[in-house]
């Protein structure tokens, strides 16, 4: 079977250091993260290709082995394992493509199966090799001829796991849909700014992946949580937006601009509204899961002035004076 140069798939040096191997993959493993390349069909295998060169060259151990290989890797290309030497034998065969869960980081070449006993057992779950016991150095695996089972120390690897944070989206960002920039404080990743599409109508504790920008290439799912706005609240599939009305508004009716997701419309408010009373604007609230949406509930809130001019007073007396005769 063809050799395959992990360093070259990588794009580093054979003395690279292991922080400039975990650099180089978590670059190739966004840029060739099949959901993010869903029209290259050719990005699946490439990514595969990635992870598995990860895979060997992470580890010191086995990495250690892989080198073991000295000169071998730079003549004929050809990787001849002894007779007997069945790399997945002994273990179930690891499967390839897209789990239930997502996708599938088994399914290695034939040249690791050969070398480090298969890719797996199905799903995200893989044998991963951490050295024979008492086998050392090269001694029955680099040259092929020691004695020790060469299967043995292998244990299982979980794919990696996707990172997971809430963000706060303002509710106006959610009614309208978008994008927003934010910043996270992300385990071995640091502060990472990022450019997020808001769909409109998203539900609270939903969330956004961005393939392949967690810890070790993993998913980076983002937990919607909605952030207290100053226009809008939220009940259930209704959004709640308060309408202020004078009391010569309020008690004679009229006409009130309320600023909706859809921008500023005039509403009718009905004589001898009180304050707190709900008006509604159909279909102007959040998507509900039947296709249908939510309602704008326009919130009565009868405010005076705070200062009163002569003739405003007057008024207002003569008001009091009716009221109480």
């Amino acid at each position: 079977m063809k050799y395959r140069d992990y360093y070259e798939v990588l794009g580093v040096s054979r003395s690279a250091s292991a922080e400039e191997i975990r650099r180089a993959y978590r670059k190739l493993a966004r840029k060739h993260h099949p959901d993010v390349n869903k029209n290259d069909p050719k990005a699946e295998e490439r990514f595969k290709e990635v992870n598995e060169a990860y895979e060997v060259l992470k580890d010191a151990d086995r990495r250690k082995q892989y080198d073991a290989l000295g000169s071998n890797w730079k003549q004929g290309q050809d990787f001849r394992p002894p007779p007997g030497w069945g790399g997945a034998q002994g273990f179930p065969g690891g499967g390839a493509g897209r789990s239930a869960g997502g996708f599938n980081f088994g399914g290695f070449s034939d040249f690791f199966d050969a070398m480090f006993g298969g890719g797996g057992r199905g799903g995200n779950v893989r044998y991963e090799f951490r050295g024979a016991p008492g086998g050392g150095g090269a001694q029955g695996f680099g040259g092929f001829g020691g004695g020790g089972n060469p299967f043995a120390g292998f244990e299982e690897q979980h794919a990696p796991q996707a990172t997971e944070a809430t963000v706060d989206i303002p509710i106006s960002t959610v009614l309208a849909g978008g994008q927003i920039s934010i910043g996270l404080n992300l385990p071995g990743r640091g502060v990472r700014n990022y450019d997020v599409r808001v769909p409109k109508g998203i539900a609270e504790g939903k969330k956004i992946r961005l393939a392949g920008e967690g810890e070790d290439g993993g998913d980076l799912l983002l937990k919607v949580r909605y952030a207290p706005d100053s226009q809008y609240r939220i009940e259930g599939h209704n959004v709640i937006v308060d309408a202020r009305v004078t009391p010569a508004e309020a008690a004679l009716g009229g006409k009130v601009s309320v600023n909706t997701p859809g921008g500023a419309v005039n509403m009718t408010v009905p004589p001898g509204t009180s304050s707190g009373k709900r008006l509604r604007i159909r279909g102007q609230g959040l998507p509900k899961g039947d296709g249908s949406q939510g309602d704008l509930l326009v919130q009565v809130m009868i405010t005076v002035p705070a200062t009163l001019s002569a003739r405003e007073r007057e008024l207002y007396e003569e008001l009091a004076k009716l009221k109480h005769s």
